[in-house]
């Protein structure tokens, strides 16, 4: 991920609070699904563990501090990380070593009528969004997508996802 990409704080934050910072670019929904999000997840955090992990880093990193963040659906996965919920029951061993979770506005209730309601058009958005401009994030057989530009296509997709 470029850091342009990256908030102006988290980019001073590692100088400012002595911080490693590592984003891990999982694949997204809905191309790639549970479990295998989760397994994206836990392999990162087992990565940190790692001397492979230790020696690009010098050995600065302090790995028995480990806090996982993240913002809307990577602050629902950084809750699950942080907890381990939905690991066992996905045939997954919850990643271990977190002492921390930071989830900035985590989606927290899949049962939530904002799930299932469409909202067509959007209330902020000037029109419809079709489905073969979604087609391609949607589709599991598709390159899967772990990153997207905010001015990208599949930044388009939550505006669909709360469309449809």
């Amino acid at each position: 991920m470029p850091t342009s990409a990256v908030a102006p704080h988290t980019r001073r934050a590692p100088a400012k609070h002595n911080l490693c910072i590592v984003s891990v670019d999982y694949r997204l929904a809905p191309q790639t699904r549970l479990p295998t999000i989760l397994a994206d997840c836990k392999a990162a955090i087992d990565f940190l563990h790692t001397d492979k992990f230790a020696r690009a880093t010098d050995n600065r990193v302090d790995t028995s501090r480990l806090v996982v963040s993240g913002s809307s659906a990577g602050g629902w996965l950084a809750l699950l990380a942080g907890t381990g919920i939905g690991y066992r029951a996905s045939g997954i061993e919850p990643p271990e070593g977190i002492t921390g979770i930071a989830a900035i506005y985590p989606i927290t209730d899949l049962l939530d009528p904002f799930w299932s309601t469409k909202h067509r058009p959007v209330v902020y958005m000037d029109r419809i969004i079709e489905d073969q401009e979604m087609e391609t994030f949607i589709d599991p057989n598709s390159k899967k997508t772990s990153w997207s530009e905010a001015t990208g296509k599949r930044s388009m997709f939550y505006h669909y996802m709360v469309q449809e």
